[in-house]
C-alpha cells in the first residue's frame, strides 16, 4: 500500500505506486524473475542525487538482498565516469572537488586550471559565480576539441582528438572494460588529450611513468565495486520538491538535442526544434495567463532565462521544467546556492511582453 503522505504528493498516483509495488513484491518472491534497479542520476543537484543513490540501493536490496549489486545499474551524466573512478580520478587521494576548486579560485588561493573534455559553463550550476571564477584565473588551460564556452574564457586552447582517434578504454554501466582503437586520424594539429596531459606533466617535472594508454590500462587497479562484501539499507532524507513562491524549476538531459550543438549554441542543435521550451502544467498556464508558444520570462537572482512555453500535463502543478542542454546550458544560471544541492529551483515566471 502507499502511505497517506506519498499518496498525497505532487504527481503521484496511489494507484500506480500500489501497482508497482505488487510488482516488485512478486519479483522478490520469485528468485529467477528477470528485474534490473536503473538509476540515472540528474546533472543538477548532488543532494537530491545521493538520496536517490540509495534509495535505489535500498531496492536492490529489498528484491534481491546480498545479491543486490548484479541488479543495481547506475547510468551516470557522462560517458565513462565509471571509467575515471576506476582509474583513481576522485579527489580521495588529496584533491579538490569541483566546487572546492571554485572556491578556492574566489578566494585567490588557485591560480591555474587545466579543463580537459569539460565545460562547466554549460553544464555546472550557478553559472554567474563560475564565470567568475574562471575570468579570476591568472592560467585557464583547455584542451578540447569544441570551442565551448569554457574555451573562449582559455588563455590557450590545445585541440583534443575525437573520440574515434584515440586508443583506450571506456567502462559501461555494467562496468566492463570496453576497448577502443583508433578508426579514423585527428585533424590538423588535434592529438589526444592523453597525449597533451603526459607533455604537460613532463614539462612541469611530474615523475610519471606512463608513456601511452597501454601503461595507463596496466596500472589500472580493479574495479573497487566488483566483490559486495555486505549490503545494508540506508535512511534516504527526501529532497524539497515544492517553491515557497513561484515554481519550481527542475532540469534534466532531454533525448535529442546534441551535445556539441547545444555547446557552441547551434540554433540547429535540436534539428526538429522538440526540446526548446519550458513546460508548464496547465493550471499554472491558466493563473499566470500563458499561451501555447508564448515566449516567458524565468527569473531569480541566478538571472533571467527567456524562453517559449509548451503547455503540458507532463509536469505537475508548481513545477516548470527546462532542458539542461538548451541554448548551451542556460538554465544552470538559475540553480544558485541550495539549488544546485538539492537541483529544485525556485522561479518567477512571467510572459514576456509582446512587442
Amino acid at each position: 500500500g502507499v502511505d497517506g503522505d506519498l499518496a498525497q504528493a505532487p504527481a503521484v498516483d496511489a494507484q500506480g505506486l500500489d501497482r508497482a509495488a505488487a510488482i516488485l513484491a512478486e519479483a522478490a518472491r520469485d528468485a529467477e524473475a528477470g528485474v534490473r534497479v536503473l538509476y540515472a542520476p540528474n546533472p543538477v543537484g548532488t543532494t537530491a542525487a545521493s538520496e536517490t543513490a540509495k534509495a535505489s540501493a535500498n531496492l536492490a536490496m529489498a528484491l534481491r538482498g546480498r545479491d543486490a549489486a548484479r541488479i543495481l545499474v547506475t547510468l551516470p551524466a557522462e560517458a565513462n565516469v565509471h571509467g575515471m573512478r576506476d582509474a583513481g580520478v576522485t579527489t580521495g587521494a588529496g584533491g579538490l572537488t569541483f566546487d572546492a576548486m571554485i572556491d578556492a579560485t574566489l578566494k585567490g588561493d588557485l591560480k591555474a586550471l587545466v579543463v580537459a573534455g569539460d565545460n562547466p559553463l554549460m553544464f555546472a550550476p550557478g553559472t554567474k559565480r563560475i564565470r567568475e571564477a574562471l575570468t579570476k584565473l591568472d592560467l585557464l588551460a583547455v584542451i578540447d576539441g569544441t570551442l565551448t564556452d569554457t574555451a573562449k574564457l582559455a588563455h590557450v586552447v590545445l585541440a583534443d582528438a575525437p573520440a574515434y582517434a584515440k586508443d583506450g578504454t571506456f567502462a559501461n554501466a555494467e562496468r566492463r572494460v570496453l576497448r577502443l582503437t583508433p578508426a579514423i586520424e585527428a585533424d590538423g594539429d588535434a592529438r589526444p588529450a592523453l597525449d597533451t596531459l603526459l607533455a604537460l606533466a613532463r614539462a612541469l617535472g611530474a615523475d610519471w611513468s606512463f608513456d601511452n594508454a597501454a601503461d595507463v590500462r596496466a596500472a589500472m587497479p580493479p574495479s573497487p565495486l566488483a566483490e559486495v562484501t555486505r549490503a545494508k539499507a540506508q535512511t534516504v532524507a527526501a529532497p524539497a520538491s515544492r517553491a515557497r513562491d513561484g515554481l519550481a524549476l527542475f532540469t534534466a538531459r532531454t533525448l535529442y538535442t546534441s551535445w556539441e550543438g547545444a555547446s557552441v549554441h547551434s540554433p540547429e542543435a535540436d534539428k526538429l526544434h522538440r526540446e526548446e521550451f519550458a513546460q508548464v502544467n496547465p493550471a499554472d498556464a491558466v493563473a499566470l495567463g500563458i499561451s501555447q508558444g508564448d515566449e516567458i520570462a524565468l527569473r531569480n537572482d541566478g538571472g533571467e532565462l527567456t524562453i517559449r512555453a509548451e503547455i503540458t500535463n507532463a509536469v505537475p502543478q508548481g513545477a516548470v521544467f527546462v532542458p539542461s542542454y538548451y541554448d548551451g546550458g542556460a538554465v544552470m544560471a538559475l540553480f544558485t546556492g541550495e539549488a544546485a544541492q538539492t537541483g529544485v529551483a525556485q522561479v518567477t515566471v512571467a510572459v514576456k511582453a509582446k512587442v
